[in-house]
């Protein structure tokens, strides 16, 4: 069953891309953009965390002590301009 999870930009009625999110990350922060790597790997960790039903708060709170500023400063990003969903898929065998 995995988990997934959705941003929505705030002021959209539908879902963003996630790599249109990942070019706004990097033009908000003035960071060259890779067509096959995530801005500091945020989809592996803050994505990951967003898919598992924690909040921005709550990982916002997270990183808050952390060393990783960047992990902080991401969270803060997408927490002021996007809303999340949050899921899990699962498939029955008939």
């Amino acid at each position: 069953m995995p988990n997934c999870f959705q941003l929505t930009r705030v002021g959209d009625g539908y879902p963003a891309n996630l790599h249109d999110v990942d070019r706004a990350i990097c033009h908000h922060f003035e960071w060259v953009c890779s067509d096959d790597k995530w801005a500091k790997g945020w989809y592996n960790t803050i994505g990951f965390m967003l898919a598992l039903g924690k909040s921005f708060s709550e990982i916002i709170d997270y990183y808050q002590p952390c060393p990783n500023p960047m992990g902080y400063q991401v969270a803060c990003f997408l927490a002021a301009n996007y809303t999340s969903d949050a899921w899990y898929e699962h498939g029955w065998r008939k």
